[in-house]
């Protein structure tokens, strides 16, 4: 990850699919607003829970440009919450190619249907 990236974006927000992640060593990692999608998404959570968000003890994304690096139900949730919050701008980065439209013949019970799909996360990015 390049400093430049964090000087343009603001807010970082990298996931991973497991509560034990790689901290991956890579340049700009150390840099103040990158930060794991479970970290923000747990501190999220609790803050609202909490106190409606009023104790600030969150990552507010309000007025901030975003970039959430991976997709997935975590991506998604990362997405929404930083609409909800009034980021500026966001981007979404997904290492992997798009899936297709239907679901391909391979792609069979009790495996998850890979196919492309708009998530509510992203449908608030549309709206807003």
């Amino acid at each position: 990850m390049h400093a430049d990236v964090v000087r343009r974006w603001h807010l970082l927000c990298s996931q991973a699919k497991h509560q034990v992640y790689p901290d991956l060593p890579v340049p700009g990692r150390e840099l103040s607003g990158v930060h794991f999608a479970i970290e923000f998404l747990h501190a999220n959570t609790k803050s609202l829970l909490d106190s409606n968000l009023e104790d600030g003890n969150y990552i507010s994304a309000k007025g901030e440009k975003v970039v959430v690096i991976g997709g997935g139900d975590t991506g998604t949730d990362c997405i929404g919450t930083f609409v909800r919050h009034g980021c500026t701008n966001i981007i979404n980065l997904e290492l992997l190619p798009e899936p297709p439209r239907k679901k391909a013949p391979g792609n069979r019970w009790p495996q998850w249907p890979r196919v492309f799909r708009v998530d509510y996360g992203h449908q608030e990015v549309a709206q807003s």
